[in-house]
């Protein structure tokens, strides 16, 4: 009672701080419980894509058009795949990959 403003800064930063250590924890449970509800989440991926140009490097959530099927039919033990949203507006995208011999290829793939 004697320093009440020295009393109320105190529990103003215990306020502050569990405060911000329940959202901490809130968004870690989050993060870590993603499709947790799916049946088999532990196997459920997703793929994505990293875009390196003019010196910039972004990672986005979203592949072209054909490397769902293409996975499937290069890995047997996918068993299933789905797209989400398309990459872009027009829906072409150039995909390359390089062959079991090493040597590249590419092409445009639409729709």
């Amino acid at each position: 009672m004697k320093s009440k403003i020295f009393s109320f800064i105190n529990i103003i930063g215990l306020s502050v701080g569990l405060t911000c250590c329940m959202l901490i924890t809130l968004y870690i449970l989050n993060e870590t419980g993603y499709d947790a509800y799916q049946k088999n989440a532990d196997n459920i991926y997703q793929l994505g894509t990293e875009f390196i140009g003019l010196g910039n490097f972004k990672k986005l959530p979203n592949t072209p058009a054909g490397m769902g099927e293409t996975m499937k039919a290069v890995f047997p033990e996918i068993e299933q795949t789905t797209r989400l949203a398309p990459l872009y507006a027009e829906d072409k995208t150039l995909l390359q990959y390089n062959e079991r011999s090493g040597a590249p290829k590419s092409f445009y793939e639409t729709s």
